[in-house]
């Protein structure tokens, strides 16, 4: 019964970390085919946030404009839900003082 312990942000907060993971392993996929696999394991090896950086300078190239379009989005998602989260945390703590 996960379905009973997690709330709404809570499930939102994940489905934007699997669709950085699933951009993430586009863009690592695109620098391996493209001819660029120094940057592709730059990229595994750092993080997804390093991964964007060099997606988002070789998209064109690359051709995954519109990946890089959805994981600026999702991480964009994920900083708001997680301010939400936090909100909603310091709003329970202050009820209780």
């Amino acid at each position: 019964m996960v379905f009973a312990y997690l709330n709404a942000s809570d499930w939102v907060m994940y489905s934007f970390v699997g669709g950085i993971l699933f951009c993430w392993a586009v863009e690592i996929a695109a620098a391996f085919r493209n001819g660029s696999p120094r940057l592709g394991a730059f990229s595994l090896v750092f993080s997804p946030i390093a991964g964007l950086i060099i997606g988002c300078v070789h998209a064109r190239r690359w051709k995954i404009t519109q990946v890089m379009i959805v994981y600026i989005g999702c991480v964009l998602g994920l900083f708001g839900t997680m301010l939400y989260s936090m909100y909603r945390a310091a709003e329970s703590v202050s009820e209780s003082l």
